[in-house]
């Protein structure tokens, strides 16, 4: 973006509203309540409605959306191949994945996290860091007694802070495979249908959602001939 940004400089007053919340921009535009509630179930991607999705992710995703020819949540040869293309990048720059090997304790040596102690009793030393994609409440538990001296003040402030996180609602994922052996879906032109029972009504509201997605009308090869899989979520 750096070359629109030098050529279109007012575009860096809006930098404040580009890393907050959608809902502030949302606020000030848009009047109309089918739009709003729009915006709302887009931003179900990021797991929440407008009011606490940043607005720079959403921006990237709203403009991917509609582009001519993009299909909905397809990756070519299914989901794994996120997965795949991660580890490739991995090792490509000589990282190297380890499955099946449960984080016992993340250990901590002078107010730093220096590496983690598995299950088994190996110890893998980190020479940056540790990221911990666990919940919040699960990665507490592994830094073990935070009374000890070697655990920063900083981290006991945010043990404390974690009662105080907002809880959100949950989203309902299913995934279905079907036998379509007498099964003729060619008339189906668009794979992905979403059902909004009251768009008077928040997008956050049980059961007022749901989207159904057959991804193999796209692409067969993420499951066997005359079969389908589909995704379901609410």
């Amino acid at each position: 973006a750096t070359p629109y940004a030098l050529t279109h400089p007012d575009v860096f007053t809006d930098l404040p509203l580009t890393f907050d919340s959608l809902h502030k921009t949302v606020d000030k535009i848009v009047t109309d309540p089918f739009l709003r509630n729009f915006i709302d179930t887009m931003c179900i991607f990021c797991g929440f409605p407008a009011k606490g999705a940043m607005t720079a992710h959403m921006l990237y995703i709203l403009e991917r959306f509609f582009e001519e020819g993009a299909a909905y949540s397809v990756p070519l040869g299914g989901t794994i191949e996120i997965a795949n293309t991660l580890v490739r990048g991995l090792e490509k720059f000589g990282g190297k994945i380890t499955m099946n090997a449960h984080v016992d304790e993340i250990l901590v040596e002078d107010g730093r996290a220096v590496g983690v102690r598995l299950k088994n009793g190996k110890v893998v030393r980190a020479r940056q860091g540790v990221v911990s994609n666990a919940t919040p409440f699960d990665t507490v538990k592994m830094l073990g007694e935070l009374d000890r001296p070697t655990i920063p003040q900083g981290v006991r402030d945010w043990k404390d802070s974690l009662g105080k996180l907002p809880r959100h609602g949950a989203i309902l994922h299913l995934f279905l495979a079907i036998d379509a052996t007498d099964l003729d879906l060619s008339h189906i032109e668009d794979p992905a249908h979403l059902i909004i029972q009251d768009w008077g009504r928040s997008m956050q509201d049980s059961q007022n959602l749901c989207s159904f997605f057959i991804p193999s009308l796209l692409d067969p090869s993420v499951c066997p001939e005359g079969k389908h899989v589909i995704h379901v979520y609410s």
